[in-house]
């Protein structure tokens, strides 16, 4: 899956709603003026997060608070009745020529909905919403690649490629983390940051690429029969890297 996060012009406009709003502070009630401006405040931070969290991609984990924060002000804005049968909404509705408050909330929800963030996240039984709480899948595919990095950033040697050490002592973890995410990735819709997660753990430096573990997995049955194989440069190796020739 390839996503690309984009940040439309529609996040400058937010200053802009705030300006409208004190052009007609005189015409509004004090209550749906306040939520309108924090509405103006949660929607820029959300976007503020949102690109600093676009690399390495960690939006919906780190920008999940934001996005409940916009969404609770928005539902609070459509409830708030300012007098009997004249809704905040209706207000700013006649106010908002350019619809910023209406494509403003609409882009965080489409946003939100693209990264599939949802999915990263326990639903609460009586709202639907996400929570802050991570399900058990994103838990596991998380401590399996944290473990996997913490053994590579142990035993990994920039001087020397393939890296047997590595390749021998994180085969482990890499495998783990592998086989949780081919496991589920079919049948449950994996957030954005999982799927980046991933593709940063398999295709990064610390194991394809650099490390060249791939290139060894194919004969990492020889170990046991204490048997050698040509390792990238041509080298004959053993896999406990003790013997090279």
């Amino acid at each position: 899956m390839h996503w690309t996060p984009y940040f439309p012009i529609l996040f400058c406009c937010f200053p802009f709603l705030n300006a409208e709003i004190d052009n007609v502070i005189d015409q509004q009630k004090h209550g749906c003026l306040e939520m309108l401006r924090e509405f103006a405040r949660k929607s820029a931070a959300f976007n503020f997060c949102t690109i600093s969290h676009a690399r390495p991609l960690l939006i919906c984990q780190k920008c999940i608070e934001h996005y409940l924060s916009v969404k609770s002000v928005y539902n609070n804005i459509i409830k708030l009745q300012m007098t009997p049968g004249d809704r905040c909404k209706d207000e700013l509705v006649n106010l908002d020529r350019l619809q910023v408050f209406t494509r403003g909330y609409e882009y965080v929800m489409d946003f939100w909905s693209r990264a599939n963030c949802d999915g990263c996240f326990v639903r609460d039984n009586s709202t639907h919403d996400p929570t802050t709480q991570l399900t058990d899948l994103v838990v596991n595919i998380l401590n399996s690649t944290n473990a996997y990095e913490r053994c590579v950033d142990k035993y990994r040697n920039f001087t020397v490629k393939p890296d047997l050490a590595v390749c021998k002592n994180c085969s482990d973890s890499y495998q783990s983390a592998n086989f949780i995410y081919d496991m589920k990735k079919g049948s449950v819709n994996l957030c954005v940051d999982i799927i980046d997660l991933m593709n940063r753990t398999r295709n990064k430096c610390y194991w394809s690429l650099c490390v060249c573990c791939n290139i060894l997995l194919f004969g990492l049955h020889l170990h046991n029969e204490g048997e050698a194989f040509l390792g990238l440069d041509g080298m004959q190796v053993e896999i406990d890297g003790l013997h090279r020739t």
